[in-house]
């Protein structure tokens, strides 16, 4: 790791145990807007984001998408690199009112590449 002037610590490389497999890289989107569409109960909608900072991001990486402020009760979501440089978020309404018409909000999209 690598820390700067302002205290940010840069991650370079991570392995948990002698036996584990190193972590070569994260690429990160501090925020992106996303508005979904309306959303039956009982169903699902996505969305993909293709923001140049997830430009290295290759199927079969590990994603972890979270919504930077709360979300409506009854959403579940979750999320792949579905192609090069390209997330996919899917929220599916499993509880809430029908429909649920989540508020548009800024995302985080984390993907760790090994």
């Amino acid at each position: 790791t690598t820390a700067s002037s302002t205290g940010a610590v840069k991650l370079h490389t991570l392995q948990i145990s002698a036996t584990g497999t190193a972590i070569t890289n994260h690429i990160s989107v501090a925020s992106t807007s996303v508005d979904f569409v309306s959303i039956a109960t009982s169903t699902c909608t996505q969305q993909t984001e293709t923001s140049s900072g997830l430009t290295g991001a290759a199927t079969g990486d590990i994603v972890i998408a979270t919504p930077a402020t709360g979300i409506e009760a009854g959403l579940t979501w979750n999320s792949w690199v579905s192609a090069a440089n390209q997330v996919t978020i899917r929220v599916c309404n499993v509880g809430g009112t029908n429909p649920l018409d989540p508020a548009a909000r800024a995302w985080r999209i984390t993907v760790i590449k090994y």
